[in-house]
């Protein structure tokens, strides 16, 4: 399984070749996730006649993706069937149903999402943790969500630390509002290894309405937790 990725706007295009098979599912859907992990303001997945679809059920693997990046993205995924077998088969199997499916690619470019987000690139000293409850504050101020600024600013400043002393990499913090939650997400260039302390894992379980990992493409991690509004 390929993925070929183009840029257009600033917007991720991919174009799976070949066969999704048991054997390339995980491929496929790992490899969606690092694209959204980077922050395009979109990814848009076009399936050419390129791309083969081995039975109803692994169509699932676009709902998958998408259900997994609801709670902390605001990118925006989205599918281009490009033949009349697939927009068949995306219709079936429901998978319509949660994505947004375009007619064209050229459709999906025009159809606009706002979002309300934020970023800071942090330094690694000791001075990031700060500037992290800082920048989150100011950033709950701004929106008018002052009731969720403790809890975002804690976790945020638990993600950054933990960056800081157990990675060698620079932090970048991202905060975006959603509807009713707000998104708090620490990049940074090393892996996940083997999760957050116990004292992060027991604050984010018991300030953050759900939180999680995903792997970036040049191979690092990206740490998000949710907050309600």
């Amino acid at each position: 399984m390929d993925l070929a990725t183009r840029c257009e706007d600033d917007v991720v295009l991919v174009s799976p070749v070949g066969r999704l098979d048991l054997s390339t599912y995980v491929a496929l859907r790992d490899g969606l996730l690092k694209q959204v992990a980077e922050q395009p303001p979109a990814v848009v997945v076009e399936l050419t006649a390129a791309f083969e679809i081995g039975s109803d059920t692994l169509a699932s693997v676009f709902a998958t993706v998408w259900l997994r990046i609801a709670p902390w993205s605001g990118v925006r995924l989205a599918l281009v069937p490009a033949t009349v077998r697939h927009q068949r088969m995306l219709a079936r199997t429901g998978v319509a149903r949660f994505v947004p499916t375009y007619r064209s690619v050229a459709d999906a470019l025009s159809s606009p999402r706002e979002r309300c987000r934020d970023e800071i690139q942090l330094p690694r000293d000791h001075t990031a943790a700060g500037m992290a409850r800082q920048f989150v504050l100011r950033a709950c101020d701004n929106w008018s969500v002052q009731p969720a600024a403790v809890r975002a600013v804690l976790i945020a400043g638990e993600l950054v630390e933990n960056v800081m002393k157990h990675t060698r990499s620079a932090p970048t913090l991202r905060i975006e509002r959603f509807p009713r939650h707000l998104a708090v997400a620490v990049r940074d260039g090393e892996p996940w290894r083997d999760g957050p302390p116990a004292r992060g894992a027991a604050l984010f379980d018991r300030l953050a309405g759900a939180w999680g990992h995903n792997t970036t493409l040049n191979g690092g991690k990206l740490v998000w937790a949710t907050v309600a509004l």
